[in-house]
């Protein structure tokens, strides 16, 4: 996600959010789940134990599972924005199983929009 957010001036990638989830194993998040646990924001190292909740702003969590985290969020369907950057796993999943809205990231745009600025006018010549 640092990538989106590279640019003077940007908060933290986690700060646009008001909660996220990273590490996620999917396609165990929308099943199973696995154990839920909080990032430490300044290691990047997880915590020791399994997070029982309540989710706290500003905070990046591991794991865990999307029936969790509605729960302990207190969400359903469209109360949710998931955003991902695979559009099986991630978007049709999300959208399939849970009704969530999505955001799909496709990191290659941003290499093809610079390719079609640099190259646009041979573009409208042919």
């Amino acid at each position: 996600m640092e990538y989106l957010f590279d640019f003077p001036g940007a908060k933290q990638w986690w700060e646009y959010f008001d909660v996220c989830i990273v590490d996620a194993k999917k396609p165990l998040f929308f099943g199973e789940g696995t154990i839920l646990r909080q990032v430490d924001m300044e290691t990047g190292a997880l915590k020791i134990g399994s997070h029982i909740g309540p989710f706290l702003k500003g905070q990046v969590y591991s794991g865990g599972s999307s029936e969790v985290f509605c729960k302990l969020f207190g969400v359903k369907g469209n109360d949710v924005l998931y955003v991902g950057d695979h559009i099986f796993g991630d978007i049709l999943r999300s959208k399939k199983e849970r009704g969530w809205r999505t955001f799909l990231v496709v990191p290659e745009l941003s290499q093809e929009l610079h390719v079609w600025t640099d190259k646009r006018s041979k573009c409208e010549k042919i």
